[in-house]
């Protein structure tokens, strides 16, 4: 299944920090990234560093610019 992080979904990156909450899409610098909101700080995390989303594992895919999701993801809104 092909996805990309929607406002509320929960993030993991290859660092292994999580975010709660992502906020919003941008584009920054040609590449794609979500706004997140760790602890009150808004930030952003670029596409290719995330690794999972609510707790399912996703391979990014640079020249489509979304991910490959490796279960079904729950979520609020679909």
């Amino acid at each position: 299944m092909l996805i990309i992080p929607v406002r509320g979904d929960k993030i993991r990156t290859k660092d292994d920090s999580e975010y709660k909450y992502v906020t919003s899409y941008s584009s920054l610098k040609s590449e794609p990234a979500v706004y997140v909101k760790p602890a009150g700080i808004d930030s952003f995390v670029l596409f290719d560093q995330i690794v999972e989303i609510n707790g399912v594992k996703v391979e990014y895919d640079s020249t489509s610019k979304v991910f490959n999701s490796l279960g079904p993801i729950k979520r609020k809104f679909n």
